[in-house]
C-alpha cells in the first residue's frame, strides 16, 4: 500500500480477496447463429479517474475503452470474424459505489451468421490497453472472456423451369398452378417473398413457369419481373420500391451479366434469379433463425418433409393442389401491386466487427460468395419508388393465359437479357393469370411425345446434357449422385412436357448454385482439393479457351467478349431484328423504347441509335433529318434504344413512319437499317407486305386520330363533350357535336344590392348540362359595369347615382358556341356611417357589411332602420 505523492514509500504486503479493476461479463458464454443480440456488461470496481486526479463533480469523470474480437480461425483459416457488437466504444462514467461497482457500462453482441460449417468456434471479447494519465489506468487492459458460437444450418428453397419445387426440408413436388403466390414468409423477420407463374412453353399440357418475384424486407421491396408481356419477347424489370430510401435493407448483386440477380436480404437469407427467355428459376436461402418460423410454397423449415403442405394457419393439408391454392394470392393484393403497408421497428440495428471503422446493419451476416458478383444497389436505387400504397397504374393488354396455350411452341430467343432500370411511376399491372380459376389435376403426360421422343432418348440426351457438363463434372464430389439424378429427371420431365430440345439445359443453374452452396459451407476447408469446382463457376466453360480465368471472372483474350469469352468483339456490327419484329400498339406497349437484337454491341460511351422519320411525299417515302440517341447496352447481342421524344405524334400519320436505321459502336461505323413501325390499335390495322417485309398501317373506319390520340365515332372531347370524333367531318381535329343543349343560368337566390359610392362585385352562375367550359359576356348595362370571361361581375355605383334597380345583360355560351342570354338587377342603397361602425370595414356585399357593423337586417328589408350607428336607406 502506497501514496500516490509518495510512492516510493511503500506499506507492508496485505493479502485481500478484493477485485481491483474492469470486469466483463457477457449475458452468454455459449450461443448460436440465430440473430439474437446479448448484453456484455463492463463494470470497475474501483472509481473511474478524473482529470488531473481531481474529484470535482464539475468535471467529466469517464474512462474510454476500445473492445475488440478475436475469433478462432478468423486469419489463418481466413473465416472472418464469428461476432458482432453494437458498438466497438464503450465509455466509464464515475458513479457512487454500489453492489460492487463504481462505474459500468452496456454494450450488446451477436453471432454473425457466416453459412459456414465451422463447427462451435471460440470467439474473445478483450478491451485493448487502456490510455490514461492516470498511472493507475494507463497501459491496464482488464481479462478478456471468451464466447463459444454454434453453427445453425441454413435451408435452400428451389423453384426451376416449370417449375419443379423444392421445399426448404427437401420435399419435391411439381407446381403447375398459375397466378401470383406468397413463396417463403417469415414469422421471425419482416420478409415475404412473392412469385408469379405463367403458362410456359407446353402445346399439349398445361405447364408454368417463374415470370417474376417480389423480396420484401422490412419497408423495402425489389421486384425483378417480365410478366408484363409476351414470354420470349419481353426483358426482365427490375424495380426498387422503399417508404425510406436512407435505410435500404436489401442488396442486389448481378452475375453472368444479368443472367443471375441475387438479391441478398439483412437477415441473411437471399433470392436468386436465374434468368431466361421463358422466364426464371428462383432459388431461395433461409438463415438459420428462421428454423420453425416459415410458411408458403417453400415450407415450414422444421427438418420434417412430412407437414410441409400447411394451411396458413399451420394446419396439414394431404392434397396437393389444396396446398397450392392455399398460397395463392387474390388479385391485386400481393407485392407486386401494393408497397410494404408499414416500417418495422427493427430496421437500423447497427452492428460493428470492430476489424473495420464503419458499422452496418449488415454487418452481422456475412457472405462469400464463388461465383463473381457486381453490386447493382446504388444503380438500381436512382429508379426508386416511394410511398403510397398501391402502385397501380395502365398495363399493357394480354390475352388470358387459357387462350394463349396454343402459342407456346413459338421460337425462342437463346440469349437472356440483363435487367434494365424501370423509368416508369410505378410497376404494377394486369396480370390475367390471376383472374383465371385454379387449374385441376391433369392426366400426366405419356411417352412418348406428340414428336415421336421415347423416355430411354430424353434420359440419355439428358444426362449428356446435364450430369456431364462442365458444372456436373467439376462439382461431382460435392453435389453427390443424389442431386444430379434429381437435375436429370427434371430434365426428363421438362423433355415430355415440352417437347422441346432447348429446355435440355435449363437445370444447370441448379447445378451451379448448388455447386456454390457446398464450397461456402466448406470454406472452413479451404477450397485447394475443389479449384477446379472453383474455376468453372467463376469463369464458365472455362472462357472457352478465349480468355483467362480469374478470381473476378474471364479475362478475354482482344477479339472475344461477354462474361464467358464466347462473343467475337470483331464480328460485323449488325441488326438482327427488332423487338416484336419492329412494331408497337401503343395501347398495349411502353413504346418509348425499343429493344434491338443483333451482333457485336459493346458496351461503350459512344454506343448510339440513330433514328430517321420518313415522309411520303409525291409517290415515294422521303428521309428525314437523322436523330441520335444514346443506347442502353445489355450484352453484345442487345441493347435498348430510347425513341426521341417527338416520335409519339407519329402513329397516327399514315403519310409517316419512323426507321431505326443504324446503331454505332463508337459514333463512326453503323450497322444496317430496321424499320420500327409505331401505330395505334384502336384505331389501326398493320398489316405485313410481304415482298418487302414491312409494315403498312391504315385507319380502321369510324375512328379518329387526334393529337396522337385515338378516338372511336361518336366519343367526345375529354371534359368537353360538345366536341366529338366525327370521321365524316374530319379524320385529325374535333368537330361540334349535333346535339348539344345551351348552358343554365342560374339567378342569385337573393335581391343584388349595392353601396352608392363602393365598388360591387357578385360571381354569375351558370352550368353547361354536357359539361363543356364556358365564356361570359357583357351585353349591357349602366356605365362602368364590367364581366369577366369567368363570369365575375363588378361595377361601382356613383355616389349621385339614382337608387332605382339597374340591369345587366349578359350572354354566356359553351365551347360549342350555344348560347343563353340572361340579366340581373342591381338595386344601389345609400349608407350613413354612424359612430359604431368603421369606414375600413365597409364591404360592397351589403349584407356582409351590416353584420360586420353589428346590424341583424336582411338586405330584402325595405324599412329604414338604425342600429351599430349605421342608418340603411333604401
Amino acid at each position: 500500500i502506497f501514496f500516490l505523492e509518495s510512492a516510493d514509500v511503500r506499506g507492508e504486503s496485505v493479502e485481500s480477496h478484493f477485485f481491483a479493476g474492469i470486469r466483463l461479463k457477457p449475458a452468454l458464454t455459449v450461443l448460436s447463429e440465430d440473430a439474437g443480440l446479448h448484453e456484455l456488461l463492463v463494470g470497475a470496481t474501483v472509481p473511474v479517474p478524473c482529470p488531473e486526479g481531481s474529484f470535482s463533480s464539475t468535471h467529466s469523470c469517464t474512462l474510454p475503452l476500445q473492445i475488440s474480437t478475436k475469433s478462432q480461425g478468423e486469419v489463418k483459416n481466413a473465416l472472418g470474424p464469428d461476432l458482432s457488437l453494437s458498438s466497438c466504444v464503450l465509455v466509464l462514467s464515475q458513479a457512487p459505489c454500489r453492489d460492487g461497482l463504481c462505474g459500468s457500462g452496456r454494450t450488446h453482441f451477436s453471432a454473425i451468421t457466416d453459412f459456414v460449417k465451422d463447427d462451435n468456434r471460440t470467439t474473445q471479447i478483450s478491451i485493448k490497453p487502456i490510455i490514461s494519465r492516470s498511472l493507475l489506468w494507463n497501459g491496464y487492459s482488464p481479462e478478456p472472456v471468451q464466447v463459444v458460437v454454434r453453427d445453425v444450418p441454413s435451408a435452400h428453397c428451389y423453384a426451376f423451369t416449370d417449375p419443379h419445387m423444392i421445399t426448404f426440408d427437401g420435399r419435391y413436388y411439381e407446381n403447375y398452378q398459375i397466378g401470383t403466390f406468397v413463396l417463403y414468409k417469415s414469422s421471425f423477420w419482416p420478409l415475404e417473398v412473392h412469385v408469379r407463374q405463367w403458362e410456359c412453353g407446353s402445346l399439349e399440357h398445361a405447364a408454368s413457369c417463374a415470370c417474376g418475384v417480389v423480396v420484401r424486407d422490412g419497408g423495402d421491396a425489389v421486384a425483378l419481373d417480365m410478366c408484363n408481356g409476351v414470354m420470349g419477347e419481353t426483358q426482365p424489370q427490375l424495380t426498387v420500391r422503399s417508404r425510406d430510401p436512407n435505410r435500404n435493407r436489401i442488396r442486389i448483386a448481378e452475375s453472368y451479366q444479368g443472367r443471375k440477380v441475387t438479391m441478398t436480404l439483412a437477415s441473411g437469407a437471399f433470392v436468386r434469379a436465374d434468368v431466361s427467355d421463358w422466364g426464371m428459376s428462383l432459388t431461395l436461402r433461409a438463415p438459420g433463425s428462421d428454423l420453425n418460423h416459415t410458411e408458403g410454397l417453400c415450407g415450414t423449415f422444421d427438418g420434417q418433409p412430412d407437414n410441409d403442405f400447411h394451411s396458413a394457419g399451420g394446419a396439414m393439408l394431404g392434397d396437393l393442389q389444396a396446398f397450392i391454392s392455399e398460397w395463392r394470392l387474390p388479385p391485386g393484393s400481393s407485392l407486386f401491386d401494393l408497397l410494404p403497408s408499414h416500417l418495422d421497428s427493427s430496421e437500423g440495428h447497427s452492428q460493428c466487427t470492430c476489424q473495420k471503422t464503419a458499422c452496418s446493419r449488415h454487418a452481422n451476416v456475412r457472405l462469400s460468395g464463388v461465383i463473381p458478383a457486381l453490386d447493382v444497389t446504388a444503380k438500381h436505387a436512382a429508379s426508386l419508388e416511394q410511398s403510397g400504397s398501391s402502385l397501380f397504374r395502365a398495363s399493357r393488354k394480354r390475352v388470358p393465359a387459357s387462350s394463349r396455350r396454343r402459342h407456346r411452341g413459338r421460337t425462342r430467343h437463346s440469349v437472356p437479357n440483363s435487367p434494365r432500370q424501370l423509368q416508369r411511376h410505378s410497376s404494377s399491372y394486369f396480370f390475367p393469370e390471376d383472374h383465371e380459376l385454379a387449374a385441376q389435376a391433369e392426366t400426366p403426360p405419356a411417352w412418348p411425345t406428340p414428336s415421336g421422343l421415347t423416355r430411354q432418348r430424353a434420359e440419355a440426351q439428358c444426362r449428356r446434357a446435364v450430369a456431364e457438363s462442365e458444372p456436373a463434372s467439376s462439382c461431382r464430389g460435392l453435389l453427390g449422385e443424389q442431386t444430379l439424378r434429381r437435375a436429370v429427371a427434371m430434365c426428363v420431365s421438362d423433355l415430355q412436357l415440352k417437347d422441346d430440345k432447348s429446355w435440355l439445359r435449363a437445370t444447370i443453374p441448379l447445378l451451379e448454385n448448388e455447386c456454390e452452396r457446398r464450397l461456402e459451407e466448406e470454406e472452413a476447408g479451404g477450397w485447394e482439393e475443389h479449384q477446379q469446382a472453383v474455376d468453372v463457376l467463376r469463369c464458365p466453360d472455362l472462357c472457352g479457351g478465349n480468355g483467362q480465368c480469374s478470381e473476378t471472372g474471364c479475362v478475354c483474350f482482344p477479339g472475344f467478349g461477354t462474361f464467358d469469352c464466347s462473343a467475337l468483339s470483331d464480328q460485323i456490327l449488325e441488326i438482327l431484328e427488332l423487338e416484336n419484329e419492329g412494331l408497337c400498339d401503343v395501347r398495349q406497349r411502353n413504346c418509348s423504347a425499343v429493344q434491338v437484337r443483333g451482333r457485336a454491341f459493346e458496351d461503350s460511351s459512344q454506343l448510339k441509335c440513330e433514328f430517321v422519320q420518313e415522309q411520303f411525299k409525291d409517290g415515294g417515302w422521303l428521309q428525314g433529318a437523322p436523330r441520335f440517341v444514346p443506347a442502353s447496352f445489355v450484352n453484345a447481342t442487345a441493347l435498348e434504344c430510347q425513341l426521341p421524344l417527338e416520335t409519339h405524334r407519329l402513329f397516327h400519320d399514315d403519310k409517316k413512319r419512323l426507321l431505326s436505321r443504324q446503331v454505332s459502336n463508337d459514333g463512326h461505323s453503323f450497322t444496317n437499317a430496321k424499320m420500327l413501325t409505331l401505330f395505334d390499335g384502336a384505331c389501326q390495322v398493320c398489316s405485313l407486305h410481304v415482298s418487302n417485309l414491312l409494315f403498312s398501317c391504315f385507319f380502321q373506319e369510324k375512328t379518329c386520330s387526334i393529337d396522337g390520340v385515338c378516338f372511336r365515332e361518336g366519343e367526345s372531347r375529354p371534359g368537353s363533350s360538345c366536341l366529338t370524333c366525327r370521321p365524316d367531318l374530319s379524320r385529325h381535329s374535333w368537330s361540334r357535336a349535333e346535339k348539344n343543349r345551351p348552358p343554365l343560368f342560374r339567378p342569385p337566390p337573393f335581391q343584388l344590392r349595392s353601396v352608392q359610392g363602393e365598388a360591387f362585385s357578385v360571381q354569375l352562375q351558370a352550368q353547361d348540362p354536357e359539361g363543356s367550359a364556358l365564356l361570359y359576356s357583357l351585353v349591357s348595362g349602366p356605365e362602368g359595369a364590367s364581366l369577366s370571361p369567368s363570369g365575375l361581375l363588378t361595377w361601382k355605383a356613383a355616389a349621385a347615382v339614382p337608387t332605382d334597380a339597374h340591369l345587366f345583360h349578359f350572354a354566356v355560351a359553351d365551347e360549342c358556341d350555344a348560347e343563353t342570354r340572361a340579366s340581373v338587377e342591381v338595386r344601389p342603397v345609400m349608407l350613413v356611417l354612424g359612430k359604431f361602425c368603421d369606414e375600413k370595414r365597409l364591404h360592397s356585399a351589403v349584407l356582409a357589411l351590416l353584420l360586420s357593423c353589428g346590424v341583424h337586417m336582411s338586405p330584402g328589408d325595405n324599412t329604414s332602420m338604425e342600429g351599430g350607428g349605421v342608418i340603411w336607406t333604401p
